[in-house]
């Protein structure tokens, strides 16, 4: 009884490390950056496990109490920083986030 468990233990094992999962990284501008200028380069970084392939990244911009947000989108492979430029106004607090996409039409956002 205990080998069968431990053989399931490990199966189970086996196949949650094979399940296909993206990861989206945030890396420029940092939390709470004042900027002075409304031309910004945001960049974000997606990895992708599994077969799937990363196909692309959409930045969102989203201006505090404001129902408008801008978005664009670029392709991207597999562990690669992608740059977005961006025209925002100055006076203004904005959160971002980048949305990754694979092959099998699977989407996260970055935590």
């Amino acid at each position: 009884m205990l080998l069968k468990r431990g053989l399931l233990i490990l199966i189970l094992i086996l196949l949650i490390s094979t399940v296909s999962a993206l990861e989206v990284r945030l890396s420029e501008p940092e939390n709470n950056t004042t900027i002075t200028t409304n031309s910004i380069q945001f960049q974000c970084k997606s990895f992708q496990t599994g077969s799937e392939i990363l196909t692309n990244l959409t930045l969102y911009i989203f201006p505090e109490n404001a129902p408008t947000w801008h978005s664009s989108t670029k392709t991207a492979t597999d562990d690669t920083l992608i740059e977005f430029q961006a025209n925002i106004p100055i006076n203004g607090i904005y959160s971002w986030n980048c949305l990754a996409k694979n092959s099998n039409n699977e989407e996260f956002f970055a935590s």
